[in-house]
């Protein structure tokens, strides 16, 4: 549409008129010269039941918000990027994690067969972010862990339920489909909401000040410390923000569709920060993901580890390709690999010690 109606245009959802921002250049005007303008949320009904609409990601622009994501944002960086030494109990988390996947790899892979790699990838992700916030690693049979990983599935399943009764409120009015899973929706909410109270709860009948854990102790401890391009918008119009656009621009970047890692390469064959920095991952602006620097951290670890200890071998039966799955994140088609060691001094095999 942008090719047809230019990077500004605007679109009806239901009863919701919408302007849709594209490209690099309208997406910066919007998101960082008049980030103030546009750091707020759409009072959506889905918005208002993540965290009783107080989440970082969903919740009003306001002081409130601010001061909270100033809270977030000191606390990770107080456990993470900031300390040496929660630095390297971030990097021994995820390394051990890796080693673990490289197990659980060899052993859905023996004997050359082909296997859906992706929910072994999620389980070590979540026992990560676990360890980061909750100071504990679940078996990947605990139960507790597995409910907590089928919330999460779900949530990416419902949360397409609540994007249509944000645009045709109507439909919460009758019996139907969409209000059902809706409810699961609510429902969901509720039980991540409770579970992660819990935690909370516990974190501070043991909190010690001495002793920071994890990022769970890293907020109490801070807490206990105190401390548009031409174009005329009016006030509380939805804007959507289509990053996609921007890293698929083909004015920027040639053949955008294809994966093709050498385009991030200077003449010299040496990384080009600037292209790479170009690459919008985590928005920019007011409403930047406060987590970015863990999560290149983590995926950096992953991939150095998973590939200088296994090779990896496309199933030859199925076609490869990058079209994905759309929803809250973008996700993959459904894939199978085959898992061989490497042979290397330090290689971790499927029967090795915990």
């Amino acid at each position: 549409m942008a090719q047809r109606y230019g990077d500004v245009f605007q679109l009806r959802l239901g009863r919701q008129a919408v302007v849709v921002l594209n490209g690099e250049a309208a997406i910066r005007q919007a998101l960082v010269r008049q980030g103030g303008q546009f750091a707020g949320r759409p009072d959506f009904p889905s918005f208002r039941l993540v965290s009783g609409g107080r989440s970082l990601a969903f919740g009003r622009y306001s002081e409130q918000w601010r001061a909270h994501r100033r809270l977030a944002h000191a606390s990770l960086r107080a456990f993470s990027t900031a300390s040496g030494r929660s630095r390297r109990l971030f990097e021994q988390h995820v390394a051990a994690e890796a080693r673990e996947l490289i197990r659980g790899f060899l052993r859905r892979g023996a004997g050359g067969a082909y296997f859906d790699p992706c929910p072994l990838f999620t389980v070590a992700n979540a026992n990560v972010i676990c360890a980061l916030c909750f100071g504990q690693r679940y078996g990947h049979d605990d139960g507790e862990f597995r409910a907590l990983l089928g919330r999460n599935d779900k949530f990416g399943q419902t949360v397409g339920a609540g994007s249509l009764v944000d645009v045709l409120p109507w439909l919460q009015a009758f019996p139907n489909p969409v209000r059902r899973v809706f409810r699961d929706f609510q429902a969901l909410n509720r039980e991540m909401h409770d579970f992660v109270r819990a935690k909370v709860a516990q974190h501070r009948r043991t909190y010690d000040p001495r002793l920071t854990r994890d990022i769970s102790d890293a907020v109490i401890g801070k807490i206990e410390q105190g401390g548009g391009g031409g174009f005329r918008i009016p006030k509380d119009t939805v804007v959507f923000v289509n990053q996609w656009s921007v890293n698929h621009d083909r004015h920027k970047w040639k053949d955008p569709h294809l994966f093709d890692p050498a385009r991030f390469l200077d003449g010299e064959q040496k990384l080009d920060s600037d292209l790479t920095c170009s690459v919008m991952i985590f928005s920019i602006g007011k409403r930047r993901c406060i987590g970015d620097q863990l999560s290149k951290l983590q995926i950096f670890l992953f991939t150095a580890i998973l590939l200088h200890q296994c090779t990896f071998e496309a199933n030859p039966a199925e076609r490869l390709t990058m079209d994905c799955i759309h929803g809250l994140a973008l996700k993959p088609l459904p894939f199978t690999v085959s898992v061989k060691m490497r042979d290397t001094p330090q290689s971790c095999r499927a029967g090795d010690a915990e």
